[in-house]
């Protein structure tokens, strides 16, 4: 019985550790990313909307900047079909920062470049960066559950309104387990409440990991404490802006024991002297156990709807 016992505790003392390790490019996986890049270029630029869609996954979770979440391969398929259809792409770059092996999945993070030019208008550079979730099947095939970008500067939204935007019909639905899905949900109150009340620093450290990674509007990856708690603090100084009302809410989430893969939605209704606005957006976030239990942001992507 004592035997018994000492192996169960074992098992569950495994299950509850990720093996994570951060890939250098000699590893297959890194090559492997390298030639799909090197495909979605291709295809971006001769305009082979099943080559730019391939990797996609039936159920993947796709968020374009300045567009609503996208949650089927068929919908992801009208959505490049119309960059297809009214774009030209000239040129199409990506370059990995960081990829890490997380279990079964992969973490890419990265910045894109992307020219293409509209009918009767001049070419336009889009510099993003971006997050990309991969699932690594058996035989060691990648497939794409999920991507998420946004620029590195600011852009005039209307440079992507050629892309009729379609509201989804319906969120998926989180299945992991209640406590998990509770301890989470515990950390975006902690959120909401900093966001409302204006207080960046409390939120940059009491909710991001000392290496986390923030890749949010309008500005390069911000690396580190050193640089996310400054932008907090910028960011969400009340300088006259008061946030009437916030809601953040989850859909699907990923178990990968020390750490979870959340997708993220808020809204935000903000009001100042003479004005006022209602803000939607949605995210791409990795959380990690951190010890003692409580979860921290460590990676994170978000942008507008």
């Amino acid at each position: 019985m004592r035997i018994t016992l000492i192996l169960l505790t074992l098992l569950v003392s495994v299950q509850l550790h990720s093996y994570s390790q951060v890939l250098t490019p000699d590893y297959p996986y890194y090559k492997a990313l390298t030639k799909i890049h090197a495909q979605q270029a291709r295809a971006a630029k001769s305009g082979d909307v099943k080559g730019m869609v391939q990797y996609y996954e039936d159920s993947s979770v796709c968020m374009p900047e300045y567009h609503p979440p996208i949650y089927t391969k068929n919908d992801i398929t009208n959505y490049y079909g119309q960059w297809a259809k009214h774009t030209k792409t000239l040129e199409y770059a990506k370059r990995i920062i960081q990829l890490q092996q997380i279990n079964d999945h992969l973490i890419e993070i990265g910045e894109s470049s992307q020219t293409f030019q509209q009918t009767g208008k001049a070419p336009f550079t889009y510099e993003c960066k971006y997050l990309s979730v991969w699932r690594i099947g058996k035989k060691g095939q990648l497939s794409l559950v999920s991507d998420a970008w946004g620029a590195t500067k600011r852009i005039d939204p209307n440079v992507l309104g050629f892309v009729q935007k379609a509201t989804p019909n319906y969120i998926p639905a989180s299945t992991v387990r209640p406590s998990l899905r509770d301890s989470i949900a515990e950390r975006n109150a902690l959120i909401s409440k900093r966001v409302r009340n204006r207080e960046g620093e409390l939120h940059a450290i009491e909710t991001f990991a000392e290496d986390g990674m923030y890749l949010t509007y309008d500005t390069t990856i911000l690396v580190g404490m050193d640089q996310i708690k400054p932008y907090f603090m910028d960011h969400e100084k009340p300088d006259g802006v008061s946030i009437d009302s916030i809601v953040i809410s989850a859909s699907r989430m990923i178990d990968l024991d020390e750490y979870v893969v959340e997708y993220g939605y808020y809204f935000v209704k903000v009001s100042w002297n003479g004005g006022g606005a209602n803000v939607t957006g949605k995210s791409t976030n990795l959380w990690k156990r951190m010890p003692g239990g409580r979860y921290m942001m460590y990676r994170q992507m978000v942008n507008h709807d």
